[in-house]
């Protein structure tokens, strides 16, 4: 059976279950495909979200801890940090997925 490839990975670490529930809404309804790691270490949301992308065939991580989310994506040698503070966290879900298929972003 052919696996199907992830293109948004999530690592989530002590996550609020309706950050991680409204995260994953948003990259739903772009259409676009990932996948949920939950870790046990306590880690920081931008150390997990450049493990994500590490982790992601096309470099899009999100890591969720708690409340707090972060967006990295790798390029080139050095990985974007994308502060998401103050964005919903179905607009985060949404914006990978945006980035993914090289759309305009949601700020609201």
């Amino acid at each position: 059976m052919r696996q199907r490839m992830t293109f948004i990975v999530i690592i989530a670490s002590k996550a609020d279950p309706g950050t991680l529930k409204e995260v994953l809404a948003g990259i739903e309804e772009e259409g676009t495909v990932c996948s949920v790691n939950i870790e046990k270490r306590n880690m920081d949301s931008i150390t997990l979200a450049k493990d994500a992308s590490v982790m992601s065939s096309m470099g899009i991580g999100l890591g969720i801890k708690g409340s707090t989310v972060h967006m990295s994506v790798q390029h080139q040698m050095k990985p974007v940090i994308v502060d998401c503070s103050g964005l919903a966290s179905r607009t985060i879900g949404q914006n990978a997925g945006k980035y993914l298929k090289n759309k305009p972003l949601s700020y609201q």
